[in-house]
Order: C-alpha cells, then structure tokens, then sequence
C-alpha cells in the first residue's frame, strides 16, 4: 500500500492566514532543527534496532503522518455522517458504524487548518484507546509501513511549539520524506477532543 513518494500530490492550500499543515510542520522544524534531527534518542540505527510495529501511513493537508495499527479498529472510505448543530467546527458530525454511533473528526481542521469539504468522499481511520472510539477524516491512506526505533529521526516528539505539538509521538525518516508519528492516546485523551462531549 505504500505510495511512490514522486506521486505525491502538490499540499492543498489552506485559507489566507491558514498555510498547510506542510508549511507549518516546516517552520517548526526550522525552529528547533537541532532537537528535530539531533535529539535524544537519535543515532546509528544499527545501534539503537528495536523490533519493528505496524503503522498506517495516511495524509492530511499533503502531510504524511501514521498512527500505530494496533489502535485503529477500521479504515476505508468516510461514512456517511449526520452533522450535529452547536459542535466544535472540527466535529463533521455522527456516524454509524457497524452498529456503534461514532464522533467524525476532520483531523485537518482540529490541527487548525481550514476544514475539508463537506462529508463527502475521503477516507476514514476509526481509531480506540481504552474507552474511547473516534473516527478520523483523511485525506488518502497511503498504507502500512513497519517501523522500528532505529528507522526513526528521534525516539520522541521533538517539537516543543505548534498546534500539533501535543500529539506527536516521534518522527520516522522514510525514503526522502518525513513521517510524523501521532500519540493516538494523547490524541484522543486531549481536553480539547473531550471538550464537547461535556457540553
């Protein structure tokens, strides 16, 4: 399922005052280049080895990003989706799937890009972590790579500034591109995902 990386399609603009997740990730690396490339955990991935873990690969924004396999229950095509009224912009809405009623996040929007268009097309990762179940908007699934410490640029998130900050886990260095690693339990744990589940 991995992707020729020349096939990569140009990252989707975002609105004025809103550049693509690309563009932001870019600045936040050029930030703290020695922590992104340089920092703990990083070096000889003979070294360091590891067994490897299955992750699938998957773009927002034209961003190449991989959650771990062992939290996703589902992926495929976006549901159809039940908008909700008086919800955050980045809750598309409901879905029913396979008898379970889900949250549909738009994984660009919540990262604070502009949403995707309407429900409709996409793809989808239904994501668990203990209790909680979310489905997330995507905008391609690019498949399954497996992934050991020693193929990661570091062992741990190496930004300390941005919006996605908080729910990264790592970074993969794949061929001549970047794979960010996203925390699925921080993710979907964060104050800001639950906040309207309280509402």
């Amino acid at each position: 399922m991995d992707e020729q990386e020349s096939n990569r399609p140009a990252p989707m603009a975002g609105n004025e005052g809103s550049p693509p997740l690309e563009e932001l990730l870019a600045e936040m690396t050029a930030a703290e280049p020695e922590r992104a490339f340089h920092g703990e955990g990083a070096g000889d991935p003979e070294e360091r080895g590891g067994e490897s873990e299955p992750y699938i690969r998957f773009r927002v924004d034209g961003v190449h990003f991989a959650v771990p396999l062992k939290h996703a229950l589902e992926v495929g095509k976006l549901p159809g989706v039940t908008p909700l009224p008086n919800l955050p912009g980045w809750v598309s809405g409901i879905s029913n799937i396979r008898g379970d009623v889900v949250s549909i996040v738009d994984l660009k929007a919540f990262f604070g890009r502009s949403p995707s268009a309407p429900p409709a097309g996409g793809s989808m990762i239904l994501l668990q972590t203990h209790h909680l179940k979310v489905g997330f908007r995507v905008d391609r699934l690019d498949g399954i790579a497996s992934l050991s410490e020693g193929e990661w640029t570091v062992s741990s998130n190496p930004f300390t500034k941005g919006d996605i900050t908080p729910y990264l886990a790592g970074v993969a260095a794949t061929g001549d591109s970047l794979l960010y690693l996203l925390d699925v339990k921080a993710l979907l744990t964060s104050s800001r995902m639950n906040s309207f589940r309280k509402a």
